[in-house]
């Protein structure tokens, strides 16, 4: 009984002590892009970056890329939750529901809070699309994360394929990718923008779903 209790206490303290290390990686990887932000450093690497990715050029697959773009947006990401959210209510897993509408809108918050506080202006190295707002960092890219990941997340609750969850794993960071490659082939922001949005949007969902587990573990601590 003292072993069991003993490898019990173990695991948790090193799933808090990795929870932890993650979040200090995001949190240092993000002050560093802000640094290099701050003394001028990332123009060049941005401006060569775009250059890159806006290949190919032409009508049909800046149409195509719009579309993409898009289920990054908060008019997607809104009715995307909002139909999760539902579905797991009628479930009777009010918790996960409320998990990812908090998440979610708590993320977007924290985003904005992000922009107000560096307003970095949008790029003008050739825009493709007429966006308004602040650049840094990147409200698809970090909205894409947090939401994405957070239905993973939710999934990891249900479904119990091991197979299954990594698909899910893999489509959630496919569509992270996929929706900040948009955002910088359409130059309405900088590749640094995207990074520090898929950092932050990380941090936010490692937070948060370290907090899911906390209270779900409490929950099952009152039970018993």
């Amino acid at each position: 009984m003292h072993n069991f209790f003993s490898i019990h206490i173990s695991k948790k303290l090193l799933y808090i002590a990795m929870m932890a290390g993650l979040i200090l990686v995001y949190f240092f990887i993000f002050i560093e892009i802000v640094e290099e932000l701050k003394e001028g450093e990332l123009i060049e690497f941005d401006k060569i970056l775009i250059n890159f990715i806006q290949v190919p050029f032409s009508e049909q697959f800046i149409s195509f890329v719009t579309t993409l773009t898009f289920f990054g947006s908060v008019t997607w990401i809104v009715v995307l939750i909002g139909i999760f959210a539902l579905i797991l209510a009628l479930y009777r897993r009010k918790q996960l529901a409320l998990y990812l509408i908090i998440t979610s809108a708590m993320g977007g918050v924290f985003n904005w809070g992000l922009k107000y506080l560096f307003q970095r202006e949008r790029p003008d190295i050739a825009p493709l699309l007429s966006v308004s707002g602040y650049s840094f960092p990147s409200g698809h890219s970090m909205a894409s994360v947090i939401v994405y990941g957070s239905i993973a997340v939710v999934c990891l609750r249900i479904v119990k394929s091991k197979y299954m969850n990594g698909i899910i794993w893999f489509l959630a960071f496919l569509a992270s990718l996929v929706i900040g490659w948009s955002r910088i082939y359409l130059g309405v922001h900088y590749p640094s923008d995207v990074v520090a949005g898929f950092v932050a949007g990380a941090a936010w969902l490692t937070i948060s779903a370290w907090l899911l587990r906390y209270l779900e573990y409490k929950g099952r601590k009152n039970r018993s």
